[in-house]
């Protein structure tokens, strides 16, 4: 009986130190890159449905049952993020990358113009056709040139609304506020003029479905 005791507990002590073994620790590192203080977020690990409150832009450590390919997310309300991590978790790829920033400034260097429609919480419709009144909305889209398409041109003429027009070399945080802006001020126009705007829109630019 104890002879089987023992090899009961020898046994349990082998598979336990085995997925031990095989557990991988990975760490989280945050970059804030605006002034303004972060609150609160969620990280997920979509495989072993994880979640994560985070509370501060400390890094901190996950443990993993073992090296792989995993689906990392971070969501935070005030804050676009952008997150990087390698392809394959291993013992030395294991360092994921999380950068902020905060929605209203958003827009504050290169999209200057539109930093308002980050906040579209704060903002009427008619402070949107305000703002569109004034010529400072432009959905952002995406290619190879700068140069704005008759398309483009033809839809300024109707709806006062332009485009800025980037680099195909998409930055995950331009490409975040991109989506965003675009989204607003395509709502904006499905509540204006229903969703017909749409048709005159061959090439729709990001967020536009």
């Amino acid at each position: 009986m104890k002879h089987l005791l023992l090899t009961t507990i020898l046994l349990f002590t082998i598979t336990t130190s085995s997925a031990s073994n095989k557990e991988i620790v990975a760490e989280v590192v945050f970059e804030n890159l605006s002034d303004t203080p972060f609150d609160t977020g969620q990280f997920l690990i979509s495989e072993t449905n994880t979640k994560v409150l985070v509370t501060s832009t400390d890094s901190f450590n996950i443990t993993l049952p073992k090296k792989g390919k995993y689906n990392f997310s971070f969501s935070t309300y005030n804050f676009i993020s952008s997150i990087s991590y390698p392809k394959k978790i291993t013992k030395n790829k294991n360092v994921i990358y999380i950068r902020l920033i905060a929605k209203n400034n958003a827009f504050q260097n290169k999209y200057s113009l539109q930093k308002n429609l980050t906040k579209q919480d704060k903002l009427s419709d008619k402070d949107i056709a305000d703002l569109i009144k004034s010529g400072s909305v432009n959905f952002i889209a995406y290619g190879i040139t700068n140069n704005i398409s008759e398309e483009y041109i033809q839809f300024k003429k109707e709806y006062n609304i332009g485009f800025i027009i980037e680099n195909c070399a998409i930055d995950p945080l331009a490409f975040g506020v991109a989506v965003e802006n675009n989204k607003i001020i395509s709502a904006f126009l499905s509540r204006t003029y229903g969703e017909n705007w749409k048709n005159t829109l061959k090439n729709k630019p990001l967020g536009v479905k």
